[in-house]
């Protein structure tokens, strides 16, 4: 298209998978064992430090595990439909910290002594195991990170499967259009053209089903692939070889009153005879246009568009300009 119909992303809908989904699982995969790492160590807190029952333990640390998968999710999500995911990316930071720290805190603090007091314990066995503790998360939301900016790039350049459905069915009803003009050109009150306009209906209905009729930019987009697909007449006229030197007309070639334009039965087409109705046409009329040509080509049972017509209207005004007029009979 001449212009990319622009679409907010406020609009996008996350009907594919950007991002392979190889890496995406094997991502996930990845970040179980940081989650369970921290869990562990936030169930110890919660027992050995807190003095909370088991279960609670458990349900504090399932918790706090639960919101950074979840802040995970939504960030992607917010990604996928084209919404800002920095409050959800930063909650998944947040939350790898805190998990990452309180599974932490396990190996700092120490056995408590003969009167229950628990202090720190920082020798280099402890630090080394917390900075693991620590450390796992945080790679696991680095990586998740990159997941989400793979999806973010793939977002912003790739159409999603509505707006692709949406093209294919602009492009099918376009198609539908130009078969129609064409059927009406070279067999009109035809059942070809009856069959053609009945397509064209159906696929405009079809499009109708998918994009509401009140979207204020069907029409003009809808207009923009019309004009593009309409413009293989064009890649047509760029693809016919270079015309032959022209002949000259004879002084016989035939006048006005020769020239029957509604003969309807074959002739023979050939060149010098559509040369030659095109030349009489130009002789009565010198305001004659393409549409007129092709008319005339079509009546005679050689099927022509306006484009054709105005190809050899050309061939047939340069032919008259190097040949002189007979004078009238």
């Amino acid at each position: 298209m001449s212009e990319k119909a622009r679409h907010p992303q406020s609009q996008r809908h996350p009907d594919r998978v950007p991002t392979d989904a190889a890496a995406v699982t094997l991502t996930a995969a990845a970040a179980v064992m940081p989650t369970l790492l921290s869990a562990q160590g936030m169930i110890s807190v919660g027992i050995d430090v807190l003095r909370l029952t088991a279960a609670v333990a458990v349900a504090l640390a399932v918790f706090l595990e639960l919101a950074l998968v979840s802040s995970a999710l939504l960030a992607r999500s917010a990604v996928l439909r084209g919404r800002s995911a920095r409050a959800d990316l930063i909650s998944t930071w947040v939350f790898s910290t805190v998990s990452g720290s309180f599974s932490a805190a396990h190996e700092l603090v120490g056995q408590p002594d003969a009167h229950g007091v628990t202090t720190w314990q920082l020798d280099a066995r402890s630090a080394l195991a917390a900075a693991v503790r620590v450390a796992a998360p945080l790679v696991a939301a680095w990586l998740w990170h990159r997941i989400l900016t793979g999806d973010r790039h793939s977002s912003d350049s790739a159409p999603t499967r509505p707006e692709a459905r949406r093209h294919r069915l602009m492009l099918a009803v376009a198609t539908a259009a130009l078969d129609l003009q064409r059927t009406r050109q070279a067999r009109p009150a035809s059942r070809a053209a009856l069959r053609a306009r009945r397509r064209l209906d159906r696929r405009h209905r079809a499009l109708l089903r998918h994009v509401p009729a009140t979207d204020h930019r069907l029409s003009g987009q809808l207009s923009l692939w019309l004009t593009e697909v309409g413009r293989v007449h064009h890649l047509d006229a760029q693809l016919t070889p270079e015309p032959t030197p022209l002949p000259r007309v004879s002084a016989d070639t035939p006048r006005d009153s020769e020239l029957d334009t509604t003969d309807t039965s074959p002739s023979a087409d050939d060149p010098a005879a559509r040369l030659a109705v095109a030349v009489a046409l130009v002789r009565r009329d010198d305001t004659v246009s393409g549409q007129d040509v092709a008319d005339a080509f079509t009546h005679r049972g050689w099927p022509a568009t306006p484009r054709t017509g105005q190809r050899w209207l050309a061939k047939a005004r340069a032919s008259l300009a190097v040949t002189p007029s007979s004078p009238p009979v």
